[in-house]
């Protein structure tokens, strides 16, 4: 696949991805923020596809999710590279910041 094609080809992904995102219901916790929460910020470079325990949250960038406290498994996805997963804890009262670079972090497909 040439250059071009391979780009134009990212661009339906991330497009396809973006949709996809909108139109997935979100926990009501995603989006009301209530006392004492606990909050999980992804700051991901240069965009990927987040799941949390296998449930889809959507494509980054995203707003903070709220989350009860304990252990999870998270997935980041994007076309060019291979799925990278990170397990993470959240703690009561804590927002985690998780920053992540692909270009970086992950394989290249």
């Amino acid at each position: 696949m040439d250059k071009k094609a391979r780009q134009e080809n990212i661009a339906r992904q991330e497009a396809a991805s973006r949709e996809n995102a909108r139109s997935q219901p979100r926990a009501p916790s995603a989006d009301i923020p209530e006392i004492g929460q606990r909050r999980l910020q992804l700051l991901v470079l240069p965009y990927a596809e987040v799941r949390i325990d296998g449930r889809l949250l959507g494509t980054t960038p995203m707003k903070p999710v709220s989350l009860e406290a304990g252990t999870y498994t998270v997935w980041f996805t994007h076309p060019d590279y291979q799925p990278l997963q990170r397990r993470i804890v959240i703690r009561p009262g804590e927002t985690l910041k998780v920053e992540l670079d692909l270009r970086r972090e992950a394989f290249p497909r």
